[in-house]
């Protein structure tokens, strides 16, 4: 299992409901590979589509001590919390930066790996992450979210910042 960037197939699939009964693998060992990919590039949060397995399955992490697991989740928007931009990057687009607009709050449903079913609200970040993510499990990329005006923004950003690294190798 590696990370795989655009334009690969697996980022614009909608992926498969994990079926608890006839495991496409071992649930533990899929979480542990997933947060051992998510870690080892900086991220913060993971999708399955982006290490190429085609399953309902994110996983989250803001350090060591904290990180979870998502199985088949689903969100409904809060509407009285409003949305708000912050800048969103992706694994599987290096050195893209983009301003998107989300939701602030979420209701999210989700199953852990007992396949106990979990309901809450997360908000702030952690509601982005999540949202962002659950994106990949429906084969939408996050430069499909920015406006056009923010798209270009980023794409330019990005050529910039392969120019430098290319100054810095020689």
């Amino acid at each position: 299992m590696n990370l795989v960037y655009d334009p690969h197939p697996a980022l614009y699939k909608v992926a498969e409901a994990w079926n608890f009964e006839n495991p496409l693998m071992d649930v533990g060992e899929l979480i542990y590979r997933m947060q051992k990919i998510r870690k080892s590039n900086n991220g913060i949060g993971l999708a399955a589509p982006q290490i190429d397995v085609n399953t309902r399955v994110i996983v989250l992490g803001t350090g060591e001590d904290i990180e979870h697991a998502f199985i088949n989740p689903s969100y409904e928007i809060v509407e009285e919390e409003g949305t708000e931009y912050m800048i969103e990057g992706c694994l599987s687009f290096p050195n893209y930066f983009i301003t998107i607009k989300r939701p602030k709050t979420i209701k999210l449903t989700y199953y852990e790996a007992d396949g106990t079913r979990i309901e809450n609200q997360p908000s702030g970040i952690t509601a982005r992450v999540i949202q962002h993510e659950i994106d990949h499990l429906e084969g939408l990329t996050f430069n499909k979210r920015a406006s056009m005006y923010h798209l270009n923004k980023a794409k330019r950003e990005a050529k910039r910042l392969e120019r430098m690294k290319k100054r810095e190798q020689n």
